[in-house]
């Protein structure tokens, strides 16, 4: 695909229109300005108090209307786009008949360089208000009139429409967050809300390999989300998978979710210890906050080859049986090793 991000580039240097230095900003914009900017300076240099307060009085009624104009002409273009495999995106500053020409010669190039057919149902022109799905993330360009407090170079605090005309990445939650836990059968839907329930295909596993299964699911999609700017909204997700969880716990020992909240208490949260060649090591329940701060590494356990037999062990301490378990357990492996020993020779 080579050939399409060099056909994506010379469409960028024949279609760009450099913004001019003297046309940064448009007339109505730059009148009210350059007006605002005298009555800062005479409000600073009048002790009048009546006069000085008209003075402020005046400037806040210009504040407010400055709002409601448009600071840059819509006369320059500009064309940017971006490629993940077969997807692409491509965003156009200009109008929709510009857009649509584009779209043709795009589809031309590809028809007749590449021989690939361009999907007329999957290639749409959308206006950058409006969430476009691009690799899992819906992709907007916000329209925020909302005036916020931020800081500029020379520390000062300065107040305006940062939000305004900024690309926002968002989480399709309908479409890829309750799609994953339904598949997963993590939840179900009772009149109108999530319910966590338990997944029976890991009851036969133990405590912390439950556990950090969850965290591999939690821990991919909060790694994978971590742009957007509805990050937050994933903490009712990470609820969810952690009650599901506990649920999976409760229906392998046949308990209650508060019992086993009280036999693996840590702290202000809930572990499962494991043993390794170290000592005993805990796993716990993977929040939110762990993957904003990067403190969730990918891999944070492994399992233990041939778990199933400590875990099994581990039961069968509290029952008289082990002793017995443990020395017919240990005749099948060796008789095991002899039968082996005897095919191959």
């Amino acid at each position: 695909m080579n050939e399409l991000d060099q056909k994506f580039e010379e469409i960028k240097k024949r279609f760009d229109k450099p913004r001019d230095a003297k046309d940064r900003k448009t007339p109505e914009y730059r009148e009210i300005d350059n007006e605002m900017k005298k009555i800062s300076y005479w409000i600073d240099h009048t002790e009048d108090i009546t006069k000085r307060q008209e003075l402020i009085d005046e400037h806040k009624r210009l504040k407010k209307a400055i709002h409601k104009i448009p600071c840059h002409p819509q006369t320059n273009k500009k064309f940017t786009f971006v490629r993940y495999a077969y997807d692409w995106l491509a965003g156009v500053c200009g109008t929709k008949e510009e857009c649509i020409a584009l779209k043709a010669e795009i589809a031309d190039f590809l028809n007749k360089e590449l021989k690939l057919t361009l999907s007329e149902e999957k290639t749409l022109i959308t206006h950058s208000s409006e969430k476009v799905r691009f690799i899992g993330y819906d992709i907007s360009v916000r329209r925020s009139q909302e005036i916020k407090g931020h800081k500029v170079k020379n520390g000062k605090w300065r107040k305006s429409r940062s939000l305004h005309l900024k690309v926002a990445l968002t989480i399709p939650h309908t479409e890829k967050i309750e799609k994953f836990m339904f598949a997963k059968k993590a939840i179900i839907q009772k009149d109108g809300k999530f319910k966590p329930v338990h997944r029976t295909a890991l009851l036969n596993q133990s405590d912390s390999e439950i556990v950090e299964q969850y965290n591999a699911e939690v821990r991919g999609l909060l790694n994978y989300y971590n742009l957007a700017v509805d990050y937050h909204t994933l903490d009712y997700f990470c609820y969810l998978m952690e009650y599901s969880c506990l649920k999976t716990i409760t229906g392998k020992h046949k308990s209650s979710v508060r019992k086993i909240i009280r036999k693996y208490k840590d702290k202000k949260t809930w572990s499962v210890p494991y043993e390794t060649k170290e000592g005993t090591k805990r796993v716990r329940p993977v929040k939110i906050a762990d993957c904003k701060r990067g403190e969730a590494s990918d891999i944070v356990f492994q399992r233990t080859k041939f778990n199933w037999k400590s875990t099994i062990r581990q039961r069968l301490k509290e029952t008289c049986l082990y002793k017995l378990y443990n020395t017919n357990l240990h005749e099948i492996i060796q008789e095991q090793k002899e039968r082996k020993k005897q095919t191959t020779d």
